[in-house]
């Protein structure tokens, strides 16, 4: 599972400018990243699925239980491969952020304009996820950085495109050479070089409610770790409680919105 957040966000975030917790914040980075993803079912920012076998509806429309869905590439039902409508009017099926419908029939023998009601009777594969670009001009500097942050922050490169000549620039592990880039925790670094060229940076990256919701958890969790297994004590007369739960209602209201539905499933 990808980490949510990284550890320079959760320094600024929590005020922290010592170099102390830098071993420590990046384990508790991948901890807090997987019970969020394992709270609402999703995988973030983007999942994968081949030949995932679903419900059908009984109506010309399936829920899928991933969004936003980027794409579907095949679709069967009853074993009946079902095309992708060229139009929007033509048979076959559409597909939008959240669902796939049918269109018409779709051609074949047995034909479908629905999704007949059954048990795993409709296969599907699809890619669901938070995709984003940001055009941006490559700073001044030895080592000039750009960070996007159009959607929310990036986990995920894609490409990166010299919007002069409409070139795809390479991607290097590090120490990028004219017309190359490296990317690493949402930061793209590119080649003095490349000062003044402008380039478009496509990416999957993490919502920004589901990163903050990430690192007040790792703040809940760095400030409990003195006093797990403590649910109260007495300071200068006053009475302090702690919260004891693995992860406070206001967290989970920010995680609510993406928890995934079963509707169809």
């Amino acid at each position: 599972m990808s980490s949510l957040t990284t550890l320079a966000t959760v320094k600024a975030f929590l005020n922290i400018t010592n170099t102390t917790q830098d071993a420590l914040i990046p384990f508790l980075i991948a901890r807090a990243s997987d019970q969020i993803q394992r709270w609402t079912e999703r995988t973030f920012p983007i999942v994968t699925n081949i030949n995932r076998r679903i419900n059908g509806t009984g109506t010309a429309r399936i829920v899928l239980p991933d969004s936003p869905i980027l794409a579907v590439s095949a679709l069967q039902i009853y074993g009946t491969t079902v095309p992708a409508s060229s139009d929007g009017i033509e048979s076959g099926y559409l597909f939008d952020a959240d669902a796939i419908t049918l269109v018409g029939s779709c051609g074949h023998s047995p034909s479908y304009d629905i999704f007949p009601k059954g048990y795993s009777n409709v296969k599907c594969s699809w890619t669901a996820g938070y995709q984003s670009s940001q055009t941006s001009f490559v700073p001044t500097g030895n080592v000039p950085t750009l960070t996007p942050t159009e959607g929310g922050t990036a986990i995920t490169n894609i490409s990166v495109t010299n919007v002069t000549t409409g070139a795809l620039m390479t991607e290097v592990g590090s120490s990028p050479a004219i017309n190359q880039y490296s990317f690493s925790a949402g930061v793209y670094t590119f080649n003095a070089s490349n000062t003044g060229v402008q380039v478009t940076m496509a990416y999957y990256y993490v919502p920004a409610s589901i990163e903050q919701a990430c690192i007040e958890l790792i703040a809940l969790k760095l400030k409990s770790r003195d006093n797990i297994g403590v649910k109260s004590k007495s300071l200068a007369g006053e009475s302090i409680t702690y919260d004891d739960t693995n992860m406070s209602k206001p967290i989970q209201g920010m995680l609510q919105p993406f928890r995934k539905t079963w509707a169809s499933l």
